[in-house]
């Protein structure tokens, strides 16, 4: 994902325009809300805790999960 556009308007509304790659999707969470994750594990969480998570992939060799 990339931002190439931001702006906030007269009410401190946000304004956007990003590029997504393929097969990329975008979704906004707000920090004070909570959230219900999907199955399998279905845990509540808070926002913020999503909104400070980062990308990882798995490591085939060191067989662990690398940022």
């Amino acid at each position: 994902m990339k931002i190439t556009k931001e702006r906030t308007d007269k009410r401190g509304k946000r304004i956007v325009t990003v590029e997504l790659d393929a097969g990329e999707h975008i979704v906004a969470f707000n920090p004070n809300a909570h959230y219900r994750t999907g199955y399998p594990l279905e845990d509540v969480v808070g926002g913020h805790i999503i909104l400070d998570s980062e990308h990882v992939t798995w490591c085939s060799i060191e067989q662990r999960w690398v940022s």
